[in-house]
This record gives C-alpha cells, sequence and structure tokens, in this order.
C-alpha cells in the first residue's frame, strides 16, 4: 500500500489527490493487519464494514424487509450485476486490443 502511494505519489502529474484520498482511506481501514489478523476498522468499530449490496442480502436473507422492499432489493442487485458483467466484457475487450495493438 505505502509503495503504490509513492508511486503515486512522486508522478507529478498525479494533483487530484481530493479524490483518491477517501479511497485510500478505506483501503488503509479495511486492510488486515499481518499480526493481528484484524482490519483497523474493526479494532475501533467491532464490527467489519460491509458493502452496500452485501447489507442488502443478508437483511434480505435476515427477513428484515417487507415484500416491496425485497422486491426492490432483489431488482437493484440484478441492475448490479448485469452492470458488472457489462465491465468485465468491456475490460477484456480493452485488454485483448491492446495485446493486439502492441503485438504490431
Amino acid at each position: 500500500m505505502i509503495q503504490t502511494v509513492r508511486t503515486y505519489v512522486e508522478d507529478p502529474l498525479q494533483a487530484d489527490w481530493d479524490g483518491i484520498a477517501q479511497k485510500l482511506v478505506h483501503a488503509i481501514n479495511n486492510s488486515r493487519d499481518s499480526t493481528r489478523q484484524e482490519t483497523p476498522f474493526f479494532l475501533v468499530h467491532g464490527w467489519d464494514t460491509r458493502s452496500t449490496r452485501k447489507a442488502m442480502t443478508e437483511s434480505i436473507r435476515q427477513g428484515q424487509t417487507n415484500s416491496a422492499e425485497t422486491s426492490d432489493a432483489a431488482e437493484w442487485r440484478r441492475e448490479a450485476n448485469r452492470q458488472r458483467e457489462v465491465v468485465l466484457y468491456l475490460a477484456a475487450e480493452f485488454k485483448r486490443k491492446e495485446k493486439t495493438r502492441r503485438a504490431k
């Protein structure tokens, strides 16, 4: 993590710290310590962070929502999964094109 930040800082073209600071804090707070095997976030709060998707899925499994909310959550998950598949496809396509371009 530190090496990644150092590399980013040393690049004079990287002037958007305000845009990545929150992501860096999240990454640091959620990286496991090799000695304690816990994240700093867990040590402070006593619970691990969860993504929106995981939080919605767990509440549905535990029956904490009514049927209308369950339907909305299921639709949201389907759309999120669809968008994820599109992004993965586009990334693979870009990677393939770049490999072809570099091979020339």
